[in-house]
């Protein structure tokens, strides 16, 4: 009779252990907060221990998009500023707030680990390429089809196009992300050594002190250098160096909220932006101080809707249009020009307005889905950088 074998026997030597330890690092652990396998603790989620995804930071940037959503469908028609569905989009919040999410992710995903993981350089350095290039051939690709939708196609434009010697496209707003994330490994390497109020304190401090700049400039061209980055602002059509320091205050603020106490701090910092924006008579000089006060207000609003059971399927869509958030991105614009080609003689007015953001979030919401459960179509728009 064979011996009998003890199959709970501890590895003894260093190879049986180094190979005990890497089948439990492949193993999965069994989801706690939902079907995903994405626990949820203080509005972090987590998968199999490592740090995922921010879920209120996903919820927040899909509710900046569907606002992009509302607002360019009524751009693109000209819809007149007092129609009642003017009201489903506040002006001024989700463009700059969109940009803003980018440096709060970048240290609030990062600044938490005892250790950055190797390889992250690297990978912040690739996303930056990718994002720019992103920029140049979808900026490209939105004016030639505004060309053809607008019926003003010419061999001169089209050389002008791709040249970039053309004022750019929404897809402007890709450039200061990409530049944040250019920079993003010293950011964190720097917050690491001198600390998070340090950093969060340098950034404000630069926000104002640019904006100050800008309103006591002597010439209208260093204001256009300080504000658009060019002498030439109708260019890039988006205020970049603005943009770009917003997500560097962004950041800063990522850098105080990456405790384990989350939504805590959120609320703190969101109590300090309804001050703000309630006294704004007396800080409208200062664009920054008003667009960082409404993220804040916006964070703070999308937390608290977390203690209302009705919302969590609102906050599940919008958190599935956060996580594909550069495909959404720019979809929806897609989307919205070909309908307003396709339907401008059928509908017309609010009917207009309203058909193209039921059908542009429809087609949006479908094409989050698919990359988020079919893991092929996942990988082939990862290669794409979606």
């Amino acid at each position: 009779m064979p011996a009998s074998r003890n199959t709970n026997r501890q590895p003894s030597t260093t190879a049986e252990r180094a190979v005990a330890y890497s089948r439990v690092t492949r193993l999965r652990l069994p989801p706690s907060g939902g079907s995903d396998g994405r626990e949820v603790v203080h509005g972090v989620p987590a998968s199999a221990g490592d740090l995922s995804r921010i879920g209120v930071i996903d919820e927040v940037r899909g509710l900046f998009l569907t606002w992009m959503i509302c607002g360019h469908s009524m751009a693109l028609i000209a819809l007149p500023a007092g129609h009642p569905l003017q009201y489903l989009r506040p002006r001024g919040w989700s463009t700059v707030g969109f940009v803003m999410l980018t440096g709060l992710a970048l240290a609030m995903l990062n600044l938490r680990r005892a250790s950055f993981p190797d390889g992250l350089e690297k990978a912040l350095h690739r996303r930056s390429l990718q994002i720019a290039g992103i920029a140049v051939v979808s900026n490209m690709a939105f004016l030639l089809m505004r060309m053809i939708v607008e019926d003003s196609w010419t061999g001169q434009k089209v050389i002008d196009i791709l040249t970039l010697r053309v004022p750019w496209s929404i897809s402007a707003i890709l450039l200061p992300t990409a530049a944040l994330l250019a920079i993003g490994p010293w950011l964190l390497r720097l917050t690491k050594r001198v600390g998070a109020p340090a950093i969060a304190m340098a950034a404000l401090a630069l926000t104002l002190l640019l904006d100050v700049a800008v309103m006591t400039a002597s010439s209208p061209r260093i204001q256009s250098v300080l504000t658009f980055g060019t002498t030439d602002p109708d260019y890039f059509f988006f205020p970049l160096l603005m943009l770009l320091r917003l997500a560097l205050w962004g950041f800063g603020l990522g850098a105080l909220l990456a405790t384990r106490r989350i939504s805590k701090h959120i609320f703190y910092a969101s109590a300090v932006g309804v001050v703000l924006l309630a006294t704004r008579p007396w800080v409208s000089w200062s664009p920054s101080i008003v667009a960082e006060s409404r993220l804040l207000v916006v964070l703070g609003a999308v937390s608290l809707a977390a203690f209302l059971p009705v919302l969590e399927r609102p906050r599940a869509a919008l958190a599935l249009l956060g996580r594909c958030g550069l495909l959404i991105f720019l979809m929806h614009r897609i989307v919205l020009q070909a309908g307003v080609h396709i339907l401008g003689d059928t509908f017309t007015g609010g009917w207009l307005a309203a058909f193209l953001i039921g059908s542009t979030m429809l087609v949006c919401l479908t094409l989050a889905r698919l990359k988020d459960t079919w893991p092929h179509v996942g990988r082939r728009l990862k290669r794409c950088g979606m």
